[in-house]
């Protein structure tokens, strides 16, 4: 049962990944929220929101816990850490990725909604390998082919670690795009502690931290992944006033910026809190693009249409 559960998991996550085609060798951004979950006489933490998922569920059945939170962090207080462990006869890689996890195969549905092209895919590491052990860290947007009715892969990043790397490091690699011009629907991240793991491969005990996982731009800004705060506006379409709704705790340093769709800034202004209003009466009739920005990083986005 226990090598049927993760035969489906790992080889939909991790083929393609492993060390023998890949010799060289993203929540918020920082892991600092968590969620304590407890399944009857088991209990576990999970980056909080649903944006993320683990094999942490898979504790109920007595596997041991492969993601953990850690104070360890490159930034803030919380990073997350992955961890290879034993479970019984099998070698269970430390698994984060983009998704769902689900009780029936494939147990993990990986992807979440997508509609950016960034043009590099960033973050901090430290990885602690046992007996040259080797970590994957994989990124890829594609969209749903209406004709063909498969997923097309319209741009990806892989990078294999290899060694030990016990400062924080960062990497910062730039997405090769096969279908340029094409956007996707959804992106898909996958890190996994043992980049064989989906052939039960590995070594217990390593151990591959992450923190601060971005996706940056042309126009020079970072995106956080993971659960970013709602961002309501309203009407849509707009011919007066954008009302503007969120849940963000804080507006210190934010700014409210809007882009046109040729990518020129046609609105900027420091966010005072919320609600707020936007006068777009003198716009041209067309669709925008809402961003909060603070510092060079976008914390959350939406768009909208100027109509008359």
């Amino acid at each position: 049962m226990k090598r049927t559960i993760l035969f489906f998991i790992l080889m939909m996550l991790l083929a393609g990944i492993s060390a023998q085609v890949y010799s060289q060798q993203l929540p918020d951004q920082g892991f600092e929220n968590w969620t304590h979950i407890i399944q009857g006489n088991v209990s576990y933490d999970e980056p909080a929101g649903s944006w993320w998922t683990s094999l942490n569920a898979l504790a109920k059945l007595g596997c041991p816990v492969s993601l953990t939170k850690t104070s360890d962090a490159f930034a803030g207080l919380l990073a997350a850490r992955l961890e290879t462990v034993n479970w019984g006869t099998l070698v269970i890689p430390g698994l984060l990725v983009s998704g769902n996890f689900i009780n029936t195969a494939p147990f993990i549905l990986q992807g979440q909604p997508w509609t950016d092209t960034p043009i590099r895919f960033k973050g901090s590491y430290k990885y602690l390998p046992v007996n040259g052990d080797s970590a994957a860290i994989y990124a890829q947007l594609s969209r749903s082919n209406p004709i063909t009715h498969q997923r097309d892969t319209i741009a990806e990043v892989r990078l294999l670690l290899n060694n030990t790397v016990s400062a924080f490091t960062s990497w910062d690699l730039p997405f090769s795009y096969y279908l340029p011009g094409v956007n996707p629907d959804s992106i898909t991240l996958v890190f996994s502690s043992s980049a064989a793991g989906h052939d039960f491969q590995g070594q217990a005990g390593t151990v591959l931290i992450l923190d601060e996982i971005l996706l940056d731009y042309s126009n020079g800004m970072q995106e956080s992944l993971g659960n970013t705060p709602a961002l309501s506006v309203y009407p849509d379409p707009v011919s007066s006033i954008l009302h503007l709704s969120s849940n963000l705790k804080s507006a210190n340093e934010v700014e409210i910026r809007v882009f046109n769709a040729q990518g020129s800034t046609v609105y900027s202004s420091p966010c005072s809190g919320f609600p707020a209003e936007i006068s777009v009466s003198s716009w041209e009739p067309a669709v925008y693009f809402l961003y909060l920005i603070k510092g060079n990083t976008i914390i959350t986005k939406s768009q909208f249409i100027v109509s008359r």
